[in-house]
């Protein structure tokens, strides 16, 4: 945990750094200095993914009366365009999306995104909000999930949004094993933490305000292999400078055993992200208001962890209504009544009998 998150104090850099003529310990310090100046911050963009819909086989294709034969038709690929936000302050990390594209931008009626979603770390617990769009009952789900690895989905998903905007690599890196300067750019190689029981090596090229403009990173997990590919494009912000553009692709690579690697590279995660802008200094009053989960009526209750009431929030502690608002009663209270209505019933037919 220590390697991942470490954050070494150093003085703060200007928001544009000529890294020419750098060591690599100093590279390194200037990237984890560049890293924790992004702090109390809510950074609105917006994020392109892609979903693969199969052709249909020649069954499906009959029964839903398509002529075209199978075989000429390719399978289609579905860009889902989100409008998000990411709020940090310190560790605490709170993702806000909602479908950019209220219809599918192919058409095709088959896939369906969630329109809206919510979730956060903030708090003793990790919370979800989930909404499909409809005004039907228990349209949105709330769940609760601890927090039961060093690094969480959650914290995940903020390394991903900072690499894809090109930084983000500092408070992770473990050591610098090579350093070259080219021109404008630096290429450094090394040794850098993803999780917390991974052995990754990197492969990164920063320009001359210490942007991330190319990375690879390769990770052994215990002999299960992914890669990490990043690439970024243009240069926006003043106090802070973002990639225009960027896009990740996470990939399995297979599994390592005895030195065999097994397994042909599957992607399993791509998307684009496009900076639109950024609050900084976010008072405390304005981070509560955002990073605030607050289901309706409407909303499920799913926990997971066993500290949360299924009837009524006003029955949790004060430290555990953060950001939390009215919830549901559920179908355990609703068979705990129904089991206490069936012994009430069956006692008063005992005692007409006589019986205790």
């Amino acid at each position: 945990m220590a390697g991942i998150w470490l954050v070494i104090a150093v003085s703060l850099l200007g928001s544009s750094v000529d890294a020419g003529g750098l060591t690599a310990e100093e590279v390194l310090r200037s990237l984890k200095s560049r890293d924790a100046q992004f702090d109390n911050a809510r950074l609105h963009y917006t994020s392109t993914s892609q979903v693969t819909r199969d052709a249909p086989s020649s069954f499906n294709a009959m029964k839903s009366g398509e002529l075209t034969p199978v075989a000429e038709q390719p399978q289609a690929v579905i860009d889902f365009t989100y409008n998000e936000s990411m709020i940090v302050r310190g560790k605490e990390v709170t993702f806000e999306r909602t479908l950019a594209n209220s219809t599918h931008q192919s058409g095709d009626p088959s896939i369906q995104m969630l329109p809206a979603q919510k979730w956060s770390n903030r708090g003793e617990d990790l919370k979800e909000l989930t909404d499909d769009g409809t005004d039907a009952r228990y349209s949105k789900i709330l769940e609760f999930r601890p927090k039961a690895d060093p690094v969480s989905l959650f914290d995940e998903q903020r390394m991903e949004i900072e690499f894809a905007f090109g930084f983000g690599f500092g408070t992770r890196i473990k050591t610098i094993e090579s350093l070259r300067k080219d021109g404008d750019q630096y290429e450094v190689t090394g040794t850098i933490q993803i999780w917390w029981a991974d052995i990754s090596t990197f492969h990164l090229l920063l320009d001359k305000n210490l942007i991330a403009r190319h990375a690879e990173i390769d990770c052994d997990v215990s002999g299960n292999l992914t890669r990490f590919e990043i690439s970024t494009e243009g240069t926006v912000g003043e106090r802070f400078l973002f990639a225009e553009t960027g896009r990740l692709t996470r990939k399995w690579m297979g599994l390592r055993k005895e030195g065999v690697t097994r397994g042909e590279p599957k992607v399993k995660k791509q998307f684009a992200v496009a900076y639109k802008n950024v609050d900084w200094d976010l008072s405390d009053a304005t981070y509560s208001s955002i990073t605030a989960i607050t289901p309706d009526d409407n909303t499920q209750v799913i926990d997971h962890t066993g500290n949360h009431s299924k009837s009524h929030v006003d029955r949790l502690p004060e430290e555990r209504r953060l950001g939390i608002g009215t919830t549901v009663v559920v179908a355990n209270s609703v068979a705990l009544i129904a089991i206490l209505a069936a012994w009430v019933i069956m006692r008063r037919l005992r005692q007409r009998k006589g019986g205790p």
